[in-house]
């Protein structure tokens, strides 16, 4: 198994004409970085995207799905097996699909990254007042979306 966490930052960037977050955001796998150490993306929607994504897959084997990254040509292809572990591939779609790297990591335990994550995202959040400047929307469904991953976590 990889040592595998989600990486978010505080640095925010949002506009008025939409309501996605961006920070710098990316994927640390054995200490290299996916798409790259200063990659910065809507993390919210795409946090959000993945939990359902993993959540929709938790009881369901032998199956592949993948995990987008909202901005530039980047996406993870997972592949979960029959003993909850995950092979993920991280592509480059640059030209042709490069696997850049390859992790594998339990699902809860790559399920807990994206709580961990997301828990991160909601305090950037608030820390930036942007829950009260016009985000409320998305910094609620963050709270509620890690109530859900919690739930799930705690029944594994």
């Amino acid at each position: 198994m990889n040592n595998v966490s989600i990486v978010i930052e505080n640095d925010v960037f949002v506009t008025s004409y939409t309501e996605n977050i961006s920070t710098a955001f990316h994927i640390e796998i054995d200490g290299k970085a996916f798409p790259n150490d200063t990659w910065t993306d809507f993390s919210y929607p795409a946090l959000e995207l993945w939990k359902n994504e993993l959540i929709k897959h938790e009881s369901i084997s032998n199956v592949s799905f993948t995990l987008y990254f909202f901005d530039g040509p980047f996406h993870l292809e997972v592949f979960k097996d029959s003993h909850m572990s995950l092979k993920i591939d991280c592509i480059d779609r640059r030209g042709s699909d490069t696997v850049v790297f390859t992790a594998k990591i339990g699902y809860y335990d790559f399920l807990q990254q994206v709580y961990t994550a997301m828990k991160a995202l909601s305090k950037i959040i608030y820390d930036n007042s942007l829950h009260e400047k016009g985000f409320t929307s998305n910094y609620n469904k963050t709270l509620s979306s890690i109530k859900e991953v919690k739930t799930v976590l705690n029944k594994k």
